[in-house]
């Protein structure tokens, strides 16, 4: 029986790798893109590569459910950014929730991607607004019918965003030329990095065998890295020399506030999120029942990850992204 699973976000990181790792057995799975927009150039590239494209808002409850109709397979992403805030990303996972409680005679699986809930750590942080929207959608997840077919990832930041938030997680380039690294963590710190492609790989395992992950939750951390352990293979991939630089959670805030022009809001939220990373690596473990390293083998380590990437389109396209700016 081909099986159909139903991808929030096909045109994002997340959605992206489990169409694009699933559209390789088409004879298992009929895959259904979820988009705002089908003439996208990522729509029309996922439609090249066999899904089929459904067109919906996150917004619109009913379009929704008119995508969900019949799924045996839902995975479901929200985004804070394309939201514009907390209260609107909430409503659009609500709106996800109330789809799928349609397609409960045919549901078997709905994957849900969570982040730590940083309220509740040691060091609690408060103001983590898309790990604050994620989790509360997920109580609400966890207290509905959906709880049954309910299977939890909770990822860890992706090597990935070296590229696409070059301001947060890449060397910065400063007046005199050089290169440095800033962030709000200890040289010593375990960063909880995983490489986006592998969450493809992890739905596909969660799927062959729903019953052993419903009402579980898995870690999705590829490999563990320090800020030094980052920049030693970057420098070496890249020919340059960047160092590093620890900065407080205050004055990190104030580095994206003044040097990047970031609003309050996204600089409270990403200084108070990498702090995480210093304070408790163990956030993105702890209370898990799974683990990826033992479920996907050969998971992209970060060494991999630095020769693949195109650094340079990366240098080029610097002064082209623009995160948060103008917002």
């Amino acid at each position: 029986m081909v099986k159909t699973i139903v991808i929030f976000g096909a045109t994002g990181s997340q959605g992206g790798s489990i169409a694009s790792e699933l559209l390789k057995t088409s004879d298992k799975y009929t895959v259904l893109a979820v988009t705002r927009n089908k003439e996208s150039d990522k729509a029309k590239k996922l439609a090249d590569a066999g899904a089929k494209l459904v067109k919906a808002d996150m917004n619109d409850l009913e379009s929704l459910k008119k995508a969900v109709k019949g799924a045996n397979i839902i995975f479901a992403v929200t985004d804070f950014i394309g939201a514009g805030s907390i209260g609107k990303e909430t409503q659009q996972g609500i709106n996800i929730l109330d789809s799928a409680l349609t397609t409960l005679e045919t549901l078997e699986t709905f994957i849900w991607s969570n982040l730590p809930d940083a309220r509740s750590q040691e060091v609690p942080y408060q103001n983590v607004i898309h790990f604050n929207s994620k989790n509360d959608i997920a109580k609400r997840i966890k207290a509905s019918p959906l709880q049954k077919v309910l299977t939890e990832v909770i990822l860890g930041p992706y090597y990935q965003n070296f590229v696409k938030a070059p301001q947060v997680y890449a060397p910065q380039k400063l007046s005199d030329g050089s290169w440095e690294l800033i962030m709000p963590v200890n040289a010593n710190s375990k960063l909880p990095f995983t490489s986006v492609q592998d969450l493809g790989r992890l739905v596909q395992v969660i799927i062959e065998d729903p019953e052993k992950f419903r009402a579980k939750t898995i870690s999705v951390v590829s490999q563990k890295v320090t800020p030094i352990e980052l920049l030693k293979s970057w420098n070496k991939e890249v020919g340059l020399n960047a160092t590093f630089k620890p900065l407080s959670t205050e004055d990190f805030k104030h580095h994206l506030k003044t040097v990047h022009d970031f609003p309050e809001v996204f600089a409270v939220t990403l200084a108070e999120n990498l702090s995480l990373y210093r304070d408790d690596p163990e956030a993105w473990v702890k209370g898990t029942d799974f683990a990826i390293q033992d479920l996907v083998p050969n998971l992209k380590t970060w060494d991999q990850y630095v020769k693949e990437e195109d650094w340079d389109a990366f240098f080029k396209s610097l002064d082209s992204v623009k995160l948060f700016r103008g917002t």
